[in-house]
């Protein structure tokens, strides 16, 4: 995710919103830590669900809003 928003003059502090898609809800909390880590202090708005029919090579599927700002 940082390279595509880097690409696009993005930072990870653009995202607004996140949908968290795990293969497997107990996961949930390694999840938390390296999310915490890849974010810093800045929390998006997020929803974390269990989605079992995720890609077979995937345990993890993160989708972002990002806010690219005005440009006046």
């Amino acid at each position: 995710m940082r390279m595509i928003l880097f690409q696009l003059g993005l930072t990870m502090s653009d995202v607004a919103k996140t949908t968290v898609f795990l293969r497997d809800i107990a996961d949930i909390d390694r999840m938390n830590s390296v999310y915490a880590e890849a974010f810093g202090a800045h929390r998006p708005a997020r929803s974390t669900v269990q989605i079992v029919a995720l890609n077979k090579e995937a345990s993890v599927e993160i989708e972002a809003i990002a806010y690219l700002g005005n440009e006046e």
